[in-house]
């Protein structure tokens, strides 16, 4: 199929989830389902077809996207809205100031995609202590920086090349947009999941305690 986001044609795997009737507009259609599943990123995605037209009719995706055949008077019915319930979950602590965390340990629950290893979990200033079942991640994470005040950093600029291992994180590619952050300022209140390597990815929280912090 062709991929409108990157404007190249992939494989992409379609099963039959079966057949089932559904209402909108006040009209009855039968549908049959197509469970769609993303080789590269795992991303799930169902689609009711119209069996006598092949209309799609109404879509759900794990990314927590739904669309549904409607006419125009859902114009009118439109209303304001707020993306912090998807894409942020309550804790049961707050933090006054985010930027003065030097540690954090937090208890964890939540869905990712693509899939990350405990490699990708287990990293310098970040430990993993849990269990890992598919896109499903379930354990604690204690996350812990140095501060660095950006002494003897190289410059940014058009005259420095980085190479070897760091230059995948410094240069530009088609997946990142190399930007400049505050020098003095390391965030140790972010979890990592792994290395950006597909153009769609999902974090869906399920559950987030924060068991301890320090700040300085």
């Amino acid at each position: 199929m062709f991929d409108v986001r990157s404007g190249k044609i992939r494989k992409v795997g379609y099963t039959n989830a079966g057949r089932e009737k559904i209402n909108l507009n006040n009209k009855e259609y039968e549908a049959v389902i197509a469970s769609e599943s993303d080789p590269q990123t795992g991303l799930k995605a169902k689609y009711w077809i119209d069996v006598n037209s092949g209309l799609r009719l109404k879509m759900e995706s794990q990314n927590n996207i739904r669309m549904y055949l409607a006419d125009m008077s859902v114009v009118n019915k439109v209303k304001t809205g707020s993306w912090d319930d998807i894409l942020f979950i309550r804790t049961n602590k707050k933090i006054e100031d985010l930027r003065e965390i030097s540690a954090i340990k937090v208890k964890a629950s939540l869905e990712a995609i693509p899939a990350s290893s405990q490699e990708d979990l287990n990293v310098p200033g970040q430990t993993f202590r849990g269990q890992i079942d598919g896109q499903t991640i379930k354990g604690a994470f204690e996350v812990s920086h140095d501060r660095y005040n950006g002494e003897d950093a190289l410059p940014f600029g058009a005259g420095n090349e980085f190479s070897g291992e760091i230059s995948s994180f410094l240069n530009a590619e088609e997946m990142i947009d190399v930007t400049i952050h505050e020098t003095d300022y390391v965030d140790s209140g972010h979890i990592r999941l792994g290395i950006l390597t597909t153009k769609v990815t999902v974090i869906n929280f399920k559950e987030m305690a924060i068991l301890d912090y320090t700040s300085n």
